[in-house]
C-alpha cells in the first residue's frame, strides 16, 4: 500500500493497470492487484465461505440493534467489523451453501457481545 499525496492520481478512485486507487481516512491510497487469484474448492475454503455468509446474514437481520451491542470498539471500527471480528472464528455452521446464499442464518450463531 502507498499513500498518494501529490500528482495526477491524488484524489482519484479506481483501477489503472495493475494498481487500484482508493480513499480511506481522507487519504488517497494505492495498492497493487494480486498477480494471480486462486479460488480453491477445498472443503475448508467452502466451509469458511458459508461461515461468513451465515454471520453476514445474521448481522443483516439484526443490524438495527447492533449499535447498542458493543461497549468497547475502536473509534473508527464499525459495528459490522466488531461483530465479525468477535464471531468469525467461533461460529459453528448449520447451513448448506444454498441456504446461506438465499439469505438464511442459523439461529445457533454463538453471538458474543457485552450481553453474552
Amino acid at each position: 500500500m502507498a499513500i498518494v499525496k501529490t500528482g495526477d492520481m491524488y484524489g482519484q478512485v479506481g483501477r489503472l493497470g495493475q494498481n487500484v486507487y482508493y480513499t480511506a481516512y481522507s487519504e488517497t491510497r494505492s495498492r497493487k492487484l494480486a498477480a494471480s487469484v486462486t479460488n480453491p474448492r477445498t472443503q475448508a475454503q467452502m466451509l469458511q465461505r458459508v461461515r461468513w455468509a451465515n454471520l453476514v446474514n445474521f448481522y443483516r437481520v439484526n443490524k438495527e440493534w447492533m449499535k447498542y451491542a458493543f461497549e468497547t470498539k475502536k473509534k473508527n471500527q464499525s459495528e459490522y467489523n466488531k461483530f465479525m471480528s468477535l464471531n468469525v472464528a467461533s461460529s459453528p455452521i448449520y447451513l448448506t451453501k444454498q441456504e446461506a446464499g438465499g439469505g438464511a442464518w442459523s439461529p445457533r450463531v454463538h453471538y458474543r457481545s457485552r450481553f453474552a
